[in-house]
Formats: structure tokens, sequence, C-alpha cells
């Protein structure tokens, strides 16, 4: 899959998504980067994270081709803190590309955290050493 994508820029069929459906009709959150929309997909609520785009034709290829990589790797991380990732689509907000991801009840990590003040940046250099650890073993 990476040797495809690195060749051709481009993603593999099995990445996009069939069956998936839009459940609500107006972002539910967003963020700098992404607007979330609630959908479902095989009897699973799930996330729609719509990436914004606002660069120009010649940023923006860059930008897919970036993402491109990113959901490659993502697709093969398995870990019990790391978020699956389920795969993509392009149907629902064209032109921009939608990562379909676990609804997650408790919203982000940044909302969780503020929600029961937690000192989310302790939680975090804590969290990342163990994820990385065990993905090298």
């Amino acid at each position: 899959m990476q040797h495809l994508n690195q060749t051709h820029g481009v993603l593999p069929p099995s990445m996009y998504l069939q069956g998936l459906i839009c459940e609500s009709k107006t972002a539910v959150a967003g963020g700098g980067f992404a607007d979330i929309w609630i959908g479902r997909w095989e009897d699973k609520r799930v996330c729609l994270k719509v990436l914004r785009f606002f660069q120009c034709d010649s940023d923006r290829e860059k930008l897919l081709k970036d993402l491109s990589k990113e959901v490659i790797l993502w697709r093969q991380l398995k870990h019990p803190n790391i978020l699956p990732f389920f795969g993509i689509n392009t149907e629902f907000f064209t032109p921009s590309y939608c990562i379909i991801l676990p609804w997650m009840s408790n919203g982000d990590m940044m909302s969780y955290s503020r929600q029961r003040k937690l000192d989310i940046h302790t939680k975090m250099l804590y969290a990342s050493p163990c994820c990385i650890a065990s993905m090298i073993d």
C-alpha cells in the first residue's frame, strides 16, 4: 500500500468505505482543520471528520499526498490507546476528504479533560511514550 501511495499518490479502493450514512444535518463540533459530523457505518455510530482545505490547488495536492501517507500508516496501527481508523469518504463532502473514526461519546481529548478537570499535558506526557514503546516492541 505504501508503495502504491508513494508512486502514484493514490489510496487503495479498500480505504474508501461503502454503506456510510451521514446522520447529522449540520456539524456537531469543529476545530482549526476539520468539522465533525455524526454518521453510521455497519450499524455503528461513527465520527465523520471532514477536513477543511484553504490552500490553492498545488498546496491541496501536497496536503492530499500527506493525508494519504498518514491514513495508510494509521490503518496499520493497533493499540488500545490509539483510536482505530475505519476509512475515508469523498462523496458526502466533496471536494473535502472525510476520515471515518469510531464515535467517542465523551467528545475529543481536550473537551474530556476540561470537563473532568484533568491536567491533559501530564496525561499526554505519560501516555505518548507508552504508546510509542508498545509499537516498537
